[in-house]
């Protein structure tokens, strides 16, 4: 198959998968060689295994790091420090994209940027809610819920409150906090949580 044909088969997706070659005419073996060779040749970048996208110019769509984020890796939704950040609770930009998973943890990085993937314990893979970037969708915490997975996630280092620089604390639902803080079971989350609102609720009086 010559690379042009194939430029036109995926030019209008952000990527594809190793398993769509199946779908092209001709020997799979020999498309795969293929393959191997554009991706020397920079005309196709390999994302992960078995996932891969053209290259920047020969790509009609956008690929958004947020939609990809979460094909490397399925169950997952951003969380932890991406998302405060997205959500302004904390004042760093911050440029690996993190996520949470049921799946082990686990990184990766590409010409799109770099993934980063902690695990989660089933009962608390919840709390996230489905986002657009063009006509694709994505997942991502809650801003709540990205608060404590980040409690969670670093819980044996998480003393002071300050160091962390949280802002923004009166867009926080305090009754949604508490709501998603059950299916952690976990009890010194429970007692950080607590001192977290504490500690929001001394930067209000001091504000005042």
């Amino acid at each position: 198959m010559k690379y042009q044909d194939f430029k036109n088969k995926f030019k209008n997706t952000p990527f594809f998968r190793s398993t769509n070659l199946a779908q092209l005419p001709g020997s799979l073996q020999m498309l795969r060689n293929q393959l191997h060779k554009w991706k020397t040749q920079e005309l196709v970048f390999q994302l992960k295994k078995g996932i891969y996208t053209l290259n920047k110019n020969d790509r009609h769509t956008r690929l958004d790091p947020l939609v990809l984020s979460n094909t490397l890796v399925s169950p997952s939704y951003i969380s932890l420090e991406y998302a405060l950040s997205v959500y302004g609770l904390i004042p760093e930009k911050i440029e690996v994209i993190t996520a949470v998973s049921t799946k082990k943890t686990q990184q990766y990085s590409n010409i799109i940027g770099h993934f980063t993937y902690q695990h989660l314990k089933q009962a608390a893979f919840t709390g996230y809610i489905q986002k657009q970037a063009d006509t694709y969708f994505y997942f991502m915490a809650t801003k709540e819920k990205a608060l404590l997975d980040f409690f969670y996630l670093n819980i044996n280092q998480i003393s002071d409150f300050e160091a962390y620089r949280f802002q923004n604390f009166e867009t926080l639902n305090l009754k949604t906090l508490k709501k998603y803080l059950v299916a952690y079971n976990n009890k010194k989350l429970n007692t950080i949580v607590l001192n977290f609102i504490k500690y929001i609720k001394q930067q209000e009086y001091q504000s005042l």
